[in-house]
């Protein structure tokens, strides 16, 4: 059975993901920031105390988008990101957004 056109990425029958592994890339999703703000920035001691350890300081801002891709991320800080912070999704292409 063929793959269905939408699951794929052009004409290479791969999907995606394969695709942008085969170019190198580390992934295509982003966590972007949806908020309110200017700039978002959650730094370690900040990702500690709502109990996701070993993450690196992140911020969103307009010179990324508001973009980060989602590889940057530990499981837990993905986690918390996509269930538990409303100001965040997580998006397969980076979205541009506008103030």
């Amino acid at each position: 059975m063929a793959k269905d056109a939408k699951e794929t990425a052009g004409d290479s029958g791969q999907r995606p993901a394969e695709v942008a592994q085969a170019a190198g890339l580390a992934s295509s999703k982003y966590v972007v920031y949806i908020g309110q703000f200017g700039v978002r920035e959650i730094d370690t001691a900040s990702w500690d105390h709502v109990n996701v350890k070993d993450q690196k300081k992140v911020v969103w801002s307009r010179e990324n988008g508001w973009s980060v891709p989602v590889d940057q991320f530990t499981n837990d800080a993905l986690r918390y990101v996509d269930e538990l912070d409303s100001d965040f999704v997580i998006r397969d292409v980076e979205v541009p957004r506008a103030d």
